[in-house]
Order: structure tokens, then C-alpha cells, then sequence
């Protein structure tokens, strides 16, 4: 009974530590929930029509591109702006099937799995004719691809891949995969397709809209025009009020529409260059490199060992193969000389060659060659150059011995080459139609036999050892201007100070740039994908970056933040700009229209001080081209001129450029021209493809997209 007096006593802090304990169990779940959640947001590239994208799924879709194109383009590395080009593809790839999908869903639109089959098995869609035209898929004597191929290749991968060799199963695995996204992208473009069909179905031309094109397009007009330009008003007689600048923004308005949010950037780029004293240095080895090029043997290891863009292969090159500025000098050389140190400024390089050899020698040679063993090559080459035939022998030893073109392409690229590929080379080149020569080859341990059959376009071929170095600045010299610029952009955290501050420094130039979180880059400058993540995370406006390191690792960069345009109509004020020289013309327009209150005739125009032509062959399809001082097109007078009876004269009319009076002279059919009904209804046809394209870009800009891959890539 005490121990239960107890317990009552103390019963209030007893439900307090159950209670505590509960929430805590409670909040424990809870915060794990959130926790999943944020992770699961900073995990998201995108978002379109209310679907979150994840990186993972974004990923995938990039990897299975990338090895597509690897697999088409036999391109194994990107370059940095490549590699963006194609993540955009990608994404906008991804968006377009995304409301393709939903558009198609609502209409009931689908692409059955009998008709992807069918039209595979056909092999005629343009797909797989275009892109997919490269893949082994297609038949090489129809040029068409060929669905039975298809079927023998990829049953080979997925059937007996246990037995395939690792090489050829890496190239069957790309070629699956490459079917796989072919056979995807061939489903959504038959449903983009069908869509097409039904958007046209919606707006087909009839003959009354095709004769009415036609006339619009045929019948030419004689008119007189009097013409006033509003530069001849000065901007004191007329300046726009706030209704000007209303009235142009309510008439431009959706040209205001900010599709994504952008910022108004400032950056300072600075690109380190070598100095005075790294461009002596330089000089001074290249100076020395130059004179051991004189020497009788060793270029390879010397030019090597200058560290040069250019490798020696001492083989005899074509004059286009060789660089550009060796081109320029190399005929002002003799054989054996060395050309003194230059310096070369489209590739900011000090170069020195040596002309080793300069021969006439085939551009191309038709050749038979095999390889023969140590013990074999004695007997080989000793009755093929008896006369026995080629091929025949060739055939005995299992090779083909047939006779190729060797040209001077399938060597002049190559980075290196070997002393047996260098003899084997010569050996080619330097062999008479008809003979036979035999070239030993130790690394292989045996001989290449080589019967040359013909050659053509004899020209002249260099063999050179060239040392080319790029001006590059030292560490101390990159240390020197990092602690410089590192100093200025700590001492001017304001945009304000920035911009007063950088004509004190040289080579510190302020520049501008309206950007989006889809530029990848900033100002396109390469790798600056951290200053870009700035910008659109952590920046407001005003705000100054820290030093960012970018370019090829030769560039120093400060971004600040001038204003940020949020989605949506940009406002009257935020355009004002833009919208001043509108303002400026409607007020102007006014100016004169008052002037000219009491015109009625093109007479009294002229009294006025407008300036009268006489235009022919005017049409409702051209803008008609104002001659004089002004020469600009006013697209509005063409449809002042198309509503006029002939004798007619319009009102003043209120150009972009101007103010007019026209006088219709004349009306005609354009002589030659016959009206042509199917004809004119295939080009109205066309323009309405057009226009269905511009749906498609409507409903891509409807589709609430959010672009966060700037965060990942």
C-alpha cells in the first residue's frame, strides 16, 4: 500500500516521462519522414507537368544517349561543350515525350505494339533510315535497314552471350541497348505522328482560303506614298508619356512573359597569360632545341624531350597535313636546315623545324601485301618475284592477297609510329608499279612481302621534325595575378564598387549577361558550373561572388547579381527600356498626325513635308519596302494597300519607322502566274505544318518544366 501511495504521489511526473517518451518516438519517425524527403527533393533534376524528374531517372536516360551515340559515331570522349549539347537534347527530348504523353493520353491516341511491329518490319520509317541508318541493322547491299539482321545480331547477344569473346560482347551490349532507345524514340515519334495527323485533320485548307492565298500573293499594286520619318522629329517636340509606355507594354505584353527565371549578370574574366620573363624563358629553350635539331640522329628523342605538340614519325607528309604555319615556311627552307625560332599567334605557340627530306612521291598506291614468317619469307618472296601470283600464295598462308589503295590519309594522322610501321611505309611509297620488295618487320619476327601494282598524283611530300610549345604562363606567374585579382575582389564585395573599380586595373573588364539556370556554363566559359550553382542558389540581387578558378585551368572569375527576373510578365518598369523607342514613335506619330490634321490628299501630304514615291508590284505577302533615307520594310502598309480600291487614298497610317499616306494608283494580276488549286493547297498545307509546330512549342511552354539540372551537371 505505501509503494502504491507512492506511485499516486509522484503520478503527474510519471505521465509527463511517458508522454516524452512517446513524442520522442513519435518525432523520431517523423524527422526520419522529413529527412527522406528533403533527400528525395535535392535528388530532383526537374519537374514537368507536375512530375518530379530524379536524378536517377535523368541519369539513365543520359547514360543510355551517350552510349547511342558512341555506338553511332564511334566517339568514345566528349568535350565539355559537346557533353552539354547533349544533356540538352535529352532533357528536351524527355519534356517532349512527356507532353506528347499527355496530350496523346487525353485523345485516346496510342501506338500498339502490332503497329511498332509493322513498321519495323518494314524498315522505311525515317528513323531508321536517318539516325539509325549507321547501326550493322542495315542491309549493305539495299542501303535499308533490315529487321532480320536486327533479329540475328541481338538473338546472338542475348542468347549466347556465355560464349562470346569480352570484346565483341561489349560491342553487342551497346548495340542492344542502342536498339532498345531506337525502338523507343521510333514509339514516341509514331505518336508525335499521330497527333500531327489529327492537329492537321483539324485545320484543312478548302478552296475558298486557297483562291484567297493565291490573289493575295498574285495581284500587284502601283501606289503612291508619301512617307514622314520620326527621326525628323526632334525628341524635345515629343516626349512619350506614362500612356505612351502603357500603351506599348499592354500591345507587347506577352512579349514580356519571362518563360523561366533568368538573372541580369556582371563578371570580370580574366585569362593569365604568360609573362615577359615566361616568353624569355621559353625563347631561350626553344633556342636550344632548335640547335639540336642539327644534329644527324635522335629527332624523335629530341623533339620528345622539348616536349613538343608535334611528335616526329619520320615519315614524308603531304604539305596540308602539316601544321599551318609550318606550311607557310616550308618551301623557304632547304633540306637539311633548320628554320630559326618563330613565333606563331593563332595557336600562341614558338615553333622551330627541321626539313629532314623533301621527295616526289604517290598520294595513293594500288598494293598487295602479306606477312610471311622468318623461315617462309626467303621462298615467298623468291617465287612471287619469279613471277608467281600473289594471291594465290597469299591464300596458301591464309590471307587474302588482294590488291588495295594505300593512300596518304591512312598514315598522316597518326601520332606515333613505329620504326616497322615507318619501313613498312617507305617501302610502299618508294617501290616501282611491278616490283616486289620485302620488308623485315622484328617486332612481328618475320617480313611483310609488298607488290606495289600502280601509282597516282605523284606530289611533294615533307618529312619534318617539328618542335611546337605552347606560351604558357609560369606558376609564379599564375600565383601573381590569383593573389591580384583574389585582393580586388575582396576589397569590392559591392556590384557598385566592382564596376567603379575595374577601369583601374587592366585586363579587369566588366561585362554583361542575362542568364538561365539551362546555360550550363557561365558566359559560356568553361568549367564554371560552381559559380553557375551561386547564382541560382545562394545569390541575391547586389550580391558579389568569390574568386572562382576556370577556363583551362588558365582563368580567374567574379560574378555578381544585378537584378533577378522571376517567372511571369516582366513588369512596365523592368521594360521601360525596351520599350522606350515604341513610346518615343507613338509619341511622335501623334506629333505629326497634329501636323497634319488637315491633309487630305497626297498633294497636301507633300505640301506638308512628306516625301513622295511611286512603288510598284507591291503584294499582300511582302512588307513593303520604304526607298529613300529610310530604306526599312513596314509590314503594316502591305495591308493598308491589299484593303484599298485603286483611287483610292488611306489615312495617315502609323508605321514602325514612320508615318504614311498611300494612294492606290493600279490593281493587277501578276502576268504568268495561273491559279493552280492542288498546288495552292500543298503550300497552305505546309504553313499549317508550320503552325502545328507551333503548338507543340506552346504546349512545351505550358508544361510548368523546372530546370534544376544546374545542380548536378
Amino acid at each position: 500500500m505505501a509503494a502504491l501511495g507512492k506511485i499516486r504521489q509522484h503520478s503527474v511526473w510519471l505521465i509527463v516521462i511517458v508522454g516524452l517518451a512517446l513524442f520522442a518516438f513519435v518525432a523520431q519517425d517523423v524527422m526520419q519522414s522529413c529527412e527522406t524527403t528533403a533527400n528525395e527533393s535535392r535528388m530532383q533534376v526537374g519537374e514537368v507537368l507536375g512530375n518530379k524528374v530524379s536524378y536517377q531517372t535523368f541519369q539513365e536516360e543520359l547514360e543510355e544517349y551517350q552510349t547511342v551515340l558512341k555506338t553511332l559515331r564511334g566517339q568514345d570522349s566528349m568535350s565539355e561543350q559537346e557533353l552539354n549539347q547533349v544533356k540538352d537534347q535529352v532533357w528536351q527530348q524527355y519534356v517532349l515525350n512527356e507532353v506528347i504523353a499527355k496530350e496523346c493520353a487525353a485523345l485516346g491516341i496510342t501506338v500498339t505494339d502490332e503497329e511498332l511491329r509493322s513498321v519495323i518490319e518494314a524498315g522505311q520509317h525515317q528513323l531508321l533510315l536517318g539516325m539509325f541508318g549507321q547501326t550493322p541493322f542495315v542491309n549493305q547491299q539495299t542501303g535499308r535497314f533490315d529487321v532480320n539482321i536486327l533479329n540475328t545480331v541481338l538473338s546472338q547477344y542475348r542468347e549466347q552471350s556465355a560464349n562470346i569473346p569480352a570484346d565483341q560482347l561489349e560491342q553487342l551490349q551497346a548495340l542492344d541497348i542502342t536498339w532498345t532507345y531506337a525502338e523507343k524514340s521510333l514509339r514516341n515519334q509514331m505518336l508525335v505522328e499521330k497527333w500531327q495527323a489529327l492537329m492537321m485533320a483539324t485545320a484543312t485548307p478548302n478552296s475558298v482560303s486557297a483562291k484567297q492565298a493565291f490573289a493575295n500573293n498574285n495581284e500587284i499594286a502601283t501606289i503612291l506614298l508619301a512617307s514622314k520619318p520620326y527621326s525628323q522629329v526632334s525628341d524635345e517636340e515629343a516626349q512619350p508619356t506614362e500612356a505612351h509606355f502603357k500603351a506599348a507594354y499592354d500591345a507587347r505584353k506577352e512579349m514580356m512573359l519571362q518563360e523561366v527565371e533568368s538573372r541580369d549578370v556582371r563578371y570580370i574574366y580574366y585569362q593569365v597569360k604568360a609573362s615577359e620573363a615566361d616568353r624569355n624563358a621559353l625563347r631561350e629553350q626553344m633556342n636550344g632545341f632548335s640547335q639540336q635539331l642539327n644534329a644527324s640522329e635522335g629527332l624523335a628523342d629530341i623533339v620528345r624531350r622539348a616536349q613538343s605538340q608535334v611528335l616526329y614519325t619520320g615519315l614524308p607528309l603531304r604539305k596540308e597535313a602539316l601544321p599551318r604555319d609550318v606550311q607557310n615556311y616550308v618551301d623557304s627552307v632547304n633540306v637539311g636546315e633548320v628554320r630559326r625560332v618563330y613565333e606563331y599567334f593563332s595557336d600562341n605557340t614558338f615553333n622551330t623545324f627541321r626539313l629532314v627530306a623533301k621527295e616526289q612521291l604517290p598520294d595513293s598506291v594500288e598494293v598487295r601485301t602479306m606477312f610471311a614468317s622468318t623461315e617462309k619469307a626467303d621462298s615467298i618472296f623468291d617465287a612471287i618475284n619469279g613471277g608467281a601470283d600473289f594471291a594465290t600464295i597469299a591464300r596458301l598462308y591464309g590471307q587474302e592477297g588482294e590488291a588495295e589503295w594505300f593512300t596518304s590519309a591512312a598514315y598522316e594522322r597518326a601520332l606515333t609510329a613505329t620504326a616497322d610501321e615507318v619501313s613498312y611505309i617507305n617501302a610502299i611509297l618508294n617501290t616501282a608499279p611491278g616490283k616486289v620488295t620485302r620488308v623485315a618487320m622484328p617486332m612481328s619476327q618475320g617480313e611483310v612481302i609488298i607488290k606495289v601494282e600502280n601509282r597516282k598524283n605523284i606530289v611533294t611530300k615533307y618529312t619534318c621534325a617539328i618542335i611546337k610549345r605552347s606560351i604558357d604562363f609560369s606558376k609564379e606567374t599564375y600565383s601573381n595575378a590569383y593573389n591580384e585579382f583574389s585582393q580586388f575582389v575582396s576589397e569590392n564585395q559591392k556590384l557598385a564598387d566592382l564596376e567603379a573599380a575595374a577601369p583601374d586595373h587592366a585586363g579587369y573588364m566588366v561585362q554583361e549577361a542575362e542568364m538561365t539556370a539551362a546555360d550550363h556554363l557561365v558566359a559560356g566559359i568553361g568549367s564554371t558550373h560552381e559559380a553557375l550553382r551561386w547564382l541560382f542558389d545562394e545569390a541575391q540581387a547586389g550580391d558579389v561572388s568569390s574568386l572562382y578558378e576556370c577556363g583551362n585551368n588558365d582563368g580567374l572569375l567574379v560574378v555578381a547579381v544585378a537584378g533577378v527576373n522571376t517567372k511571369g510578365y516582366r513588369s512596365m518598369e523592368a521594360a521601360r527600356e525596351a520599350l522606350t523607342p515604341v513610346a518615343t514613335a507613338a509619341a511622335k506619330f501623334e506629333k505629326i498626325a497634329a501636323d497634319a490634321a488637315d491633309v487630305a490628299s497626297i498633294d497636301d501630304a507633300v505640301a506638308k513635308g512628306f516625301t513622295l514615291d511611286t512603288l510598284q508590284n507591291v503584294t499582300f505577302q511582302n512588307a513593303v519596302s520604304v526607298p529613300g533615307f529610310m530604306r526599312v520594310s513596314e509590314p503594316i502598309l502591305s495591308g493598308v494597300v491589299s484593303r484599298l480600291e485603286a483611287g483610292v487614298t488611306s489615312k495617315l497610317v502609323k508605321g514602325d519607322n514612320g508615318a504614311y499616306i498611300v494612294k492606290v494608283e493600279s490593281k493587277a494580276p501578276r502576268g504568268g502566274s495561273e491559279y493552280n488549286e492542288q498546288s495552292q493547297m500543298r503550300s497552305l498545307t505546309m504553313q499549317q505544318t508550320q503552325q502545328i509546330q507551333g503548338v507543340m512549342m506552346e504546349l512545351y511552354q505550358r508544361a510548368n518544366v523546372v530546370d534544376n539540372r544546374y545542380k548536378f551537371f
